[in-house]
């Protein structure tokens, strides 16, 4: 696939580009176009799509003045959309993640909380097939806060479900 996207604020690490665009081809950024004239002069190329162009055959999103900018990765996130990574289901881990999606948000690391045993392991296992059929942002693990916390630095966790480690507990849970 190749896309045309202009007439938008591209941002990077450094800067800010107005009036910008982007050449994109399989997915990949190919060319950065960082003023108005390259973007017109890639247009007017693509509307003569002249046999032998380099730029033929490419599809064209008007940003309209918006940004243009990488995902946005949360390595800390307990849901979205109304739903909680910890609900129990597929469904909710799946609703959530694509939640996240329609907000910019391209990869996600779902996080758990001090919780019973059993609704970690169901939150796993749920995981796990969630990560297999997921047609959202990409899932790029687990993050398990808790349940071993100290009391004084627990914040908003259960105090109920919280624990000291134990070695055969967490290496279990790992695996």
């Amino acid at each position: 696939m190749k896309l045309l996207v202009k007439n938008g604020i591209i941002l990077t690490p450094f800067r800010k580009i107005e009036n910008a665009g982007l050449l994109i081809e399989d997915g990949k950024i190919t060319e950065v176009l960082e003023n108005e004239d390259q973007v017109k002069n890639i247009e007017l190329s693509l509307s003569e799509n002249r046999i032998g162009d380099n730029y033929a055959d490419y599809n064209i999103i008007d940003a309209g003045r918006n940004y243009i900018a990488p995902g946005f990765i949360d390595i800390h996130t307990h849901g979205a959309g109304g739903h909680d990574f910890m609900d129990g289901t597929v469904d909710a881990i799946s609703g959530a993640a694509k939640a996240h999606m329609q907000h910019g948000t391209t990869s996600i690391v779902p996080t758990t909380l001090t919780s019973t045993t059993e609704d970690l392991y169901r939150t796993l296992d749920n995981f796990k097939k969630a990560k297999r059929d997921q047609e959202g942002p990409e899932l790029l693990g687990l993050h398990l806060e808790g349940p071993y916390f100290s009391m004084e630095q627990r914040g908003a966790q259960d105090p109920r479900f919280i624990k000291n480690p134990d070695r055969e507990e967490y290496l279990k849970l790992l695996n």
